[in-house]
């Protein structure tokens, strides 16, 4: 089995598309309830109905409400990583395939065997 690690927007689109993802994903209704508040339970469980994982930043919450930080560090750079080291073996997949975009990805990139920067191949 092989394992392929992409980074959201600008990798795989040729722009951001978080708003155009919340627009097909959430009803109007739910949109309006909690554009920020909503948003990361909503790729979670669209992830889920698709069998993919998501490994992401996390808003922290105190006291029932969002604070405006993040729980713990943001997922960007060796960050980004890092959790993916935590969350698989990599030794268990035949090969691992990186996708990104910008310098924040170059660290996930360097722990795969296939790198793609701007969907080209990189040494």
């Amino acid at each position: 089995m092989n394992l392929a690690l992409f980074d959201f927007d600008g990798t795989i689109t040729t722009r951001e598309t978080f708003a155009d993802f919340m627009h097909f994903a959430v009803t109007r209704r739910r949109l309006a309830v909690g554009r920020v508040v909503l948003a990361p339970v909503v790729i979670g469980y669209w992830c889920r109905e698709h069998g993919l994982a998501l490994i992401c930043s996390e808003l922290e919450v105190a006291d029932g409400r969002l604070t405006g930080r993040y729980r713990g560090k943001q997922c960007v750079g060796p960050e980004k990583s890092r959790r993916v080291l935590d969350r698989y073996d990599l030794g268990d997949f035949a090969e691992v395939y990186a996708y990104g975009d910008t310098h924040e990805d170059l660290d996930l990139l360097a722990i795969a065997s296939r790198k793609y920067f701007g969907w080209q191949p990189v040494a």
